[in-house]
């Protein structure tokens, strides 16, 4: 792969030497770019400049919601959880740096890269086993999803014709002694450190403790195998494993971001070789411009016979007369000052000089139409034409970018989706709760909760017979009993982890995507909000009456609500609100709803019941006395009965005692 990547690495250094302006004193390999002189017109550094503005200015945020806007709060709770936490990973790990990075490379070199890695924090946490002695436990302090910029010098892939026939990627990374070790075990030991720190400065010792290792990590597809391989030995493999990430694509990187390429094989062709005679013609050009104008001077010779001509070109000769030693008439009979005095023509110099910046001009020109780098984009413009022609020259340089931009957005978008992938297969829910500042229960603690709930419930209900069979003994009204409690219909951050670690099905029900990496229209983000309030806001007024006058069509008129909040890009954030308070809308539609009391019909009412409460004192008074008579009558009978008992018995004593004395 690096044999046949040559000619596009050379190509690369020679145009990086370009950029950098570099002459004389770094030497080129390349007579492609062969100074003519030390004055030149460095358009690819212009070109780059103005480029990369218009192909990224910001970093993209993550834009993770469900695929199809339906009512799913499992998906919806995922998607805000996921979102958070990816954004939250990009702004610590410094992606925006990336991005910059390689959308310099996709500009310059055409070929943009990144790498994405999982780099969890483990620290110990010694426990202790059964039997009282510490056991060693590790766990997760913390976790990375990170991207890692891959220079276009230190990526490989297979030779393929387009990036889908791809079958395996390959990046080149430089690692330390203690890195080797950490990595490989006790193999790090023997791997030679064969890179030296920087550039390769040969003052350095070859055993400089700070030299590196050069090692190949290849994720190989058919083979479903990730090695690692020491270009000082490549025939001892340094680690052979299955993918520690399982990607949707297997690889770790996203397609890279191509500039031109063809069908037949992905070696892309950086920009600046479409126009490089160009550039060279421009370089000439300045050179005989800078020459000429520095042969253009006020020059020429007089008669030495004449001293003062020496004088007359100085400096501070204003409103000065110098006088003429020799015969005035002699002087005057050679032709005066133009008889004595011949100066150096300059107007052919100027008339080429002028040429010259005309053709420079037109050699800008066509860069420019190379490029589609048009006069509006770059900020100048003919006050001569019209604004419909300053519109369509701005509208043509646009198009012209719209590829390049789209592929800058792909590419950030494809590395977030690796990231959130990451994420949401390898996280931890402890993590992500953190990390996205949402706090959800685990189905154990619903399940308890409910547990406890049942138990009171229970007890309440015992309690609640008691009472209702004393208020049946009284003949009092039973007080309503308690009400059971229905299964909690919670979101649990189990249904959360079920629904991102299941790849299939988070990619069937959560859509990740990313907003724009160019500046932002402030004016038509503000045009956007207004046109969401000025058709939301109509619609509310003519429908929430008819929602009332008709509850039997809210439901309709909700879904069309949502159907149009859904569909506006400044709604998506009360999108949330106008579903929870449909729903709160719905609920309070299905609770039976009691009909409004006429006032003359509650007026009766009352008295009827003033009436009923007059008799049901009376006759409870009654029953009172009633029951008063009869206890008085069982308490005389009561009397009675006990005091013939003791006559009976003191009978029964003296017939004893009579009949003793008879026997004796």
């Amino acid at each position: 792969s690096e044999a046949r990547l040559k000619k596009y690495f050379d190509r690369c250094d020679d145009i990086t030497r370009r950029y950098r302006d570099e002459r004389e004193d770094v030497p080129t390999s390349s007579t492609a770019f062969r100074y003519t002189s030390k004055y030149r017109f460095n358009i690819l550094w212009s070109n780059q400049q103005t480029m990369l503005p218009m192909l990224y200015s910001r970093m993209p945020r993550p834009v993770i919601e469900r695929r199809f806007k339906d009512d799913d709060r499992v998906g919806r709770i995922s998607s805000e959880i996921l979102e958070k936490t990816t954004t939250t990973m990009i702004d610590l790990n410094g992606f925006d740096g990336v991005m910059k990075n390689c959308t310099f490379e996709f500009s310059l070199y055409g070929q943009g890269v990144s790498w994405v890695r999982y780099v969890p924090t483990i620290e110990d946490n010694p426990t202790v086993g059964p039997d009282g002695q510490p056991m060693p436990q590790q766990v997760i302090k913390f976790e990375q999803a990170v991207a890692d910029f891959v220079t276009y010098k230190d990526f490989f892939y297979s030779d393929s014709r387009t990036w889908e026939e791809v079958s395996w990627v390959a990046r080149r990374v430089y690692m330390t002694r203690k890195d080797l070790v950490e990595r490989f075990g006790e193999i790090g030991e023997t791997v030679k450190l064969d890179h030296k720190q920087g550039t390769g400065d040969s003052k350095l010792d070859a055993e400089s403790r700070y030299n590196k290792a050069t090692v190949y990590e290849i994720w190989c597809k058919p083979e479903n195998m990730v090695y690692g391989i020491a270009k000082d030995n490549p025939d001892e493999v340094l680690d052979q494993r299955e993918p520690p990430l399982k990607f949707d694509g297997f690889f770790p990187c996203p397609k890279p971001a191509f500039g031109t390429f063809s069908t037949n094989k992905i070696e892309p062709v950086p920009d600046f070789i479409q126009y490089q005679d160009q550039a060279i013609e421009l370089d000439d050009v300045t050179c005989r411009l800078s020459n000429i104008v520095r042969s253009i001077k006020v020059t020429g010779l007089y008669d030495g016979a004449f001293t003062a001509f020496s004088e007359l070109l100085t400096e501070g000769t204003d409103n000065q007369l110098f006088p003429v030693n020799n015969n005035w008439n002699e002087f005057a009979k050679q032709g005066g000052l133009q008889g004595a005095l011949a100066m150096l023509p300059i107007d052919s110099s100027i008339q080429a000089l002028t040429t010259l910046y005309q053709s420079r001009e037109a050699t800008k020109q066509t860069i420019y139409e190379i490029t589609g780098i048009s006069d509006i984009i770059r900020g100048s413009s003919n006050p001569n034409e019209t604004a419909t022609a300053q519109q369509i020259k701005g509208k043509f340089g646009s198009m012209r970018l719209q590829d390049k931009q789209a592929e800058v957005q792909r590419f950030a978008r494809d590395n977030i989706r690796l990231i959130a992938e990451v994420i949401a297969e390898t996280f931890q829910p402890e993590t992500l709760m953190k990390m996205s500042g949402t706090k959800l229960p685990t189905r154990q603690e619903v399940q308890m909760q409910f547990q406890q709930q049942m138990q009171q419930f229970q007890m309440q209900m015992q309690q609640y017979q008691q009472v209702a069979m004393q208020a049946q003994q009284s003949g009092q009204q039973p007080p309503p009993p308690p009400q059971q409690p229905e299964q909690p219909d919670v979101v649990t951050i189990d249904d959360v982890m079920e629904l991102l670690r299941d790849d299939p099905m988070r990619n069937f029900r959560i859509d990740i995507e990313t907003d724009s990496t160019i500046a932002i229209d402030y004016e038509e983000e503000k045009n956007s909000r207004i046109e969401f309030l000025s058709n939301i806001g109509p619609f509310l007024q003519q429908m929430v009456p008819l929602a009332q006058q008709m509850p039997q069509l809210s439901g309709v008129i909700g879904e069309i609500l949502m159907f149009g909040v859904r569909g506006f890009k400044a709604g998506r954030s009360l999108e949330v609100s106008f579903e929870d308070a449909l729903k709160e809308l719905r609920q309070q539609q299905a609770q039976p709803q009691e009909p409004q009391p006429d006032p003359e019909i509650e007026m009766k009412k009352k008295q009827i019941e003033g009436q009923l409460q007059l008799q049901k004192q009376k006759q409870d008074g009654e029953l009172q006395l009633k029951q008063q008579q009869v206890q008085g009558d069982l308490a005389i009978k009561q009397e009675q009965t006990r005091g013939n008992l003791r006559l009976d018995r003191r009978e029964m004593t003296l017939s004893d005692a009579l009949a003793g004395e008879t026997i004796n």
